[in-house]
């Protein structure tokens, strides 16, 4: 047991214990807040007042607790262990969850900008796991209540796309870490805001009127997605081929679009239409030597953060829906800081 100083040399308000988990790794663990006066030099090997003495005994408690329990788990991981190894002939081997993103990034060559988002999503859940279960370090310790709160948490926070996203991500890199025989705690996936619970989920397309309007109304609501929209509207492409759109692909002279889309990798050729013909020309008028995408912004948008253009896409397409324009030009600033 010990009491440890932040930065600036104060004690910090909380018992720290050490112990070894079933692994024999090396565990320290909050074990509750100090009362009190602690002694003057900080170290435990001295007393302090009554209050903090009855607090330091608390602590022990805690402290044993997390042994017993360790020992318990030990004891019981070790059978499950032999039983494997002697079944399967594999080793069991156990993988921390701070050690998942080199797993996974080892296995999965992307861009960078994914292994950014990737390794994020690592690192937050893992500091999620500290928080709600404390001692617990390894992927088969994690339970099925604490992958339920960081769902929420996602839930909370992001969008249903995004969230499902992250928890696919784990839900694949766990099955692939976890012992033979140990249940992945994100099986079955908890899906987030309703997505996946069987009921049905309305869609109704755009009519001719409201494409126009919306179309309309980001001219003046947020201009950086105006001719993104004429595009998605006018092209039917994906809104990640849109904003990834590239000159090469533009062929004014034949009035075509050429290129490969991202989620088939099939090449298609789409004609470009007088509404969409006009956002280009625009784009043509104002590129830069050596440009290679059409909306270069929008393409390091995507890159750096997907909602970054969706959330003002949506805000706009509310306003649309409700004939507002009382708000003009105040999606401007999103968009761009996306």
């Amino acid at each position: 047991m010990e009491l440890r100083r932040g930065r600036d040399g104060k004690l910090l308000r909380y018992f720290y214990g050490r112990y070894k988990d079933e692994t024999g790794k090396s565990i320290v663990a909050n074990c509750g807040k100090w009362r009190g006066n602690p002694p003057a030099s900080g170290s435990l090997v001295e007393t302090g007042d009554e209050t903090f003495e009855k607090s330091r005994r608390a602590a022990q408690d805690c402290l044993n607790g997390f042994q017993d329990e360790a020992r318990r788990k030990g004891r019981a991981a070790h059978l499950v262990e032999r039983m494997i190894e002697a079944k399967t002939g594999q080793t069991v081997e156990h993988v921390c969850l701070r050690d998942l993103y080199d797993r996974w990034r080892a296995n999965s060559p992307g861009s960078v900008a994914h292994a950014k988002h990737a390794g994020a999503a690592f690192a937050q859940f893992a500091d999620h796991v500290e928080e709600v279960q404390p001692g617990a370090s390894y992927c088969y310790q994690v339970t099925r209540e604490t992958v339920e709160g960081w769902a929420e948490k996602l839930r909370a926070a992001l969008t249903s796309s995004t969230a499902r996203r992250k928890l696919r991500l784990l839900k694949t890199t766990f099955a692939r870490a976890l012992p033979i025989g140990a249940a992945n705690p994100f099986e079955p996936l908890p899906w987030t805001r309703g997505v996946g619970t069987g009921e049905e989920v309305p869609r109704r397309p755009l009519t001719e009127e409201e494409l126009a309007r919306l179309i309309e109304t980001s001219k003046w609501r947020t201009p950086i997605l105006h001719p993104l929209i004429v595009c998605a509207a006018y092209s039917g492409l994906r809104r990640g081929d849109v904003c990834r759109l590239k000159w090469a692909a533009v062929d004014l002279q034949a009035s075509e679009l050429v290129l490969r889309t991202s989620k088939t990798g099939e090449r298609v050729a789409i004609p470009i239409l007088p509404p969409l013909r006009e956002v280009l020309a625009e784009a043509a008028v104002n590129r830069n030597p050596g440009q290679k995408y059409v909306w270069p912004l929008a393409a390091r948008m995507i890159e750096a953060n997907p909602n970054g253009l969706s959330l003002p896409f949506k805000k706009i397409s509310k306003a649309n829906r409700q004939g507002d324009r009382s708000t003009d030009g105040e999606d401007h600033g999103d968009a761009a800081g996306g």
